[in-house]
């Protein structure tokens, strides 16, 4: 028996009276509506006692603005412990469309141990990823806006700037850090977020630290990031991005795969192999990379194969291959491309579609939703500043930097390539803004580095 508990406007849904016995077998949904709150949960636990089997209990419409509402498993035939669907994979979260699944065919989900005052429980995760995280990703592209625009002028004023560089490194490493962050707040808590970011970048940075030691020891012709992006990479491949703030999925926009995430992850491997003291040390990257994205359908695939070719697009731009051509073959890429041609285009705003046919279309309102995120914001107001300050001796040491190290052309590539591939991926627009950040980081730093 599914059971509605509706408090508050019953107009979502057109209900019936039944006051004749209940059935014994098949599927049958009440709602339990009142005035007062009590008197509902009474009609409500009046009903659930008739039935024999399985009862389900969900709240609707969710309170106030939220949306999520909870729900209570009552009658016999319960696994024991906490459904987990596979289509989200977060113990307690699930989506309205598998409701009936749930109390028909609880078998088909996973169930794990009721653990949830450990790691917040679905609910104080909804609660961080509706209110902080918006707040966190525009905080982050503000201070590495910030910081490049510091670099910047430290590069045009001829200086050094060690502590800048240093800056660099931090901001370049944050994307990982809120990574590993929320793997933390998943074992610790997410009400103590603040604490394990900080505690995360501090690692990481020291992680970074060592490894730069060590490159300068080993591998002198290594460029100095190569040492952090392949700390970044190890963090972003160690821990889903699920869990941080880089994910959508305790967001106001529940998205399949993190645009954030994959835009980071790609920064990483990029640098990963065009500062790698060796070209084949870049190339078992990508194949690791292809590897486990084929085997294994990990976070940033998830049921989307064109993004299998990320890695392969960042070998070619590393190896100094690319072609604008590419980017043709990226925006028709075959597999978005006949997911458009297949199940057609729609626009469903917040990902609600009307009909049953719209829910693999290609939707166009996540390319409007994609453009209007922080990052894209402050890309554009970083581009402004650029063209307001921008002189031809900004121009020149550009154009020099780009002459002399061939390996940054990699990140300039990588800019349009997101973009190209996003026509049939929007799910990945979110991408392109930390990629750019990731490019303007990695010139400014090289910059610093000539003024030596």
């Amino acid at each position: 028996m599914l059971l509605f508990g509706l408090d508050g406007p019953k107009d979502a849904i057109e209900t019936k009276a039944f006051d004749s016995a209940l059935p014994t077998q098949g599927l049958v949904v009440f709602e339990a509506h009142a005035q007062n709150r009590m008197r509902a949960w009474d009609y409500a636990m009046g009903i659930v006692k008739r039935v024999s089997g399985r009862s389900l209990v969900v709240e609707y419409p969710p309170e106030g603005t939220k949306g999520w509402s909870r729900f209570w498993k009552y009658g016999e035939g319960w696994p024991a412990g906490i459904p987990t669907s596979r289509s989200i994979n977060v113990p307690g979260l699930v989506p309205a469309r598998d409701v009936l699944t749930l109390l028909q065919k609880p078998q088909t989900f996973r169930w794990s141990p009721g653990d949830a005052g450990q790691w917040g429980g679905p609910n104080g995760w909804l609660e961080h990823g509706h209110g902080t995280t918006p707040i966190v990703l525009a905080l982050w592209f503000f201070v590495a806006a910030f910081v490049v625009s510091w670099a910047v002028a430290q590069v045009m004023n001829e200086d050094r700037g060690p502590f800048v560089s240093e800056m660099l490194v931090l901001v370049a490493l944050s994307p990982a850090a809120l990574v590993l962050g929320g793997a933390f707040a998943r074992m610790g808590g997410v009400g103590a977020w603040p604490l394990w970011l900080v505690l995360a970048e501090l690692t990481l940075y020291l992680l970074a630290v060592v490894t730069r030691l060590a490159t300068r020891v080993w591998w002198p012709d290594a460029h100095p990031l190569w040492g952090p992006s392949i700390v970044g990479l190890t963090t972003i491949v160690a821990f889903d991005p699920l869990w941080s703030d880089l994910s959508n999925r305790f967001g106001a926009i529940d998205a399949d795969v993190p645009g954030a995430g994959v835009g980071a992850a790609v920064a990483y491997l990029a640098a990963g192999i065009a500062f790698a003291p060796g070209r084949w040390f870049g190339r078992g990257l990508v194949f690791c990379a292809l590897i486990w994205g084929i085997t294994a359908r990990p976070w940033w695939v998830d049921g989307h194969a064109g993004l299998l070719v990320l890695p392969a697009v960042a070998l070619v731009a590393a190896e100094g291959l690319f072609r604008p051509a590419l980017l043709l073959l990226l925006a028709l890429l075959p597999t978005g491309l006949w997911t458009a041609i297949r199940e057609g285009v729609a626009w469903s705003p917040a990902n609600l579609v009307l009909f049953a046919d719209q829910i693999h279309a290609l939707n166009l309102w996540q390319h409007f939703i994609g453009i209007l995120s922080p990052g894209w914001l402050a890309t554009l107001a970083l581009v402004a500043f650029g063209l307001l300050i921008g002189t031809r001796f900004l121009a020149y040491r550009l154009h020099k930097l780009l002459r002399l190290d061939p390996r940054l052309r990699t990140f300039v590539w990588m800019i349009p390539a997101i973009l190209a591939l996003g026509v049939t991926e929007p799910l990945i627009l979110p991408a392109f803004p930390v990629l750019v950040f990731a490019a303007l980081i990695v010139l400014a730093y090289d910059g610093l580095r000539a003024n030596a």
